[in-house]
């Protein structure tokens, strides 16, 4: 099987590359597919960090784990620990490695 679908994922919406859309961000109304190139997280649930779903370019924020939407990528940034040194264990701070990565 492939992810052109439609298929249904765990909120019931229909999901795959085929399925037409519009960016989930209220008020924009650019159009995208639900394809995995739109989703926020690594998933069309959001996989660990992300919310499961669609965005456009404007709104999906290529940083860290995976690409995520503002609010999903606010949350990572706060509660992620630098693989390179640990850093952000007290209050999520990134590193400067890491805060480069998200710039």
């Amino acid at each position: 099987m492939g992810w052109a679908g439609p298929m249904p994922n765990a909120k019931g919406r229909m999901v795959g590359y085929a399925v037409a859309a519009t960016c989930d961000t209220e008020g924009c109304g650019e159009k995208i597919d639900r394809g995995l190139g739109y989703v926020c997280g690594d998933m069309h649930d959001g996989g660990e960090h992300g919310c499961g779903d669609y965005f456009c370019g404007q709104h999906l924020y290529y940083g860290g784990c995976s690409p995520l939407c503002g609010p999903c990528l606010e949350t990572w940034e706060e509660t992620h620990v630098c693989p390179s040194c640990g850093e952000g264990e007290d209050g999520g701070t990134l590193c400067r490695i890491c805060k480069e990565e998200l710039a």
